[in-house]
């Protein structure tokens, strides 16, 4: 019984929420065709929101209304261990995870109710640090990242923020609110869905080209 599944970008790791409880996250690895479960965490909180880094190098849980927990993979024992001063008292409606740049850091947006953070999760060698460099200031409800970590999309009730993700600053606009977002990887096209649209609750997606 699985809730808000996560899959890397290779299909070798998935990320499942339990349900109905939610309490509860499964890694399964992809091995001669079958998945295995390797790795169970519990996070002591209620998960809302969930993302797995493309290259899996990075796990990030949200309870969407009290706090935060970012997890990093640790080659050594291949499993995920949980970064240092977790959890964070910020409440992620909806999160977003790019891959490993090449000085080590994965990039993690967070679309929150007040001003929302993009963490910088360093890997070096299996020892974790965890920073926040950027704010984007607005109230979202939805994140998406380009697998690089360049260029965030967050979207709230009326309008979607195009985001600089090493500088914050805004790169675009658009009147457009959604419940869920996706962003190409050259950051050229946004994808919104909206599944309660008009007062008929008929959900439609927007799709914008750069």
């Amino acid at each position: 019984n699985a809730l808000l599944p996560d899959l890397s970008e290779d299909g070798s790791t998935l990320a499942v929420a339990s349900y109905p409880s939610s309490t509860t996250i499964a890694i399964y690895q992809l091995s001669m065709g079958s998945y295995t479960l390797t790795q169970t965490i519990s996070p002591s909180t209620t998960i809302g929101a969930l993302t797995l880094a493309p290259d899996a190098s990075a796990l990030a849980v949200s309870d969407a209304a009290v706090q935060t927990i970012i997890y990093g993979w640790d080659s050594s024992t291949s499993q995920f261990v949980v970064a240092p001063s977790m959890p964070l008292s910020v409440a992620c409606q909806s999160l977003a995870a790019s891959s490993q740049s090449s000085s080590g850091a994965t990039t993690i947006t967070c679309a929150s109710s007040s001003s929302s953070p993009i963490y910088s999760l360093v890997n070096s060698m299996g020892s974790l640090s965890l920073s926040t460099p950027i704010m984007i200031s607005g109230s979202y409800t939805a994140a998406a990242i380009t697998p690089d970590g360049s260029t965030v999309a967050l979207s709230g009730s009326s309008s979607t923020t195009i985001a600089s993700a090493t500088s914050g600053s805004t790169i675009a606009t658009i009147s457009e609110g959604a419940a869920s977002a996706a962003i190409s990887s050259d950051a050229a096209a946004v994808f919104l869905g909206d599944p309660i649209f008009g007062s008929n609750f008929k959900g439609r997606a927007v799709w914008y080209d750069s």
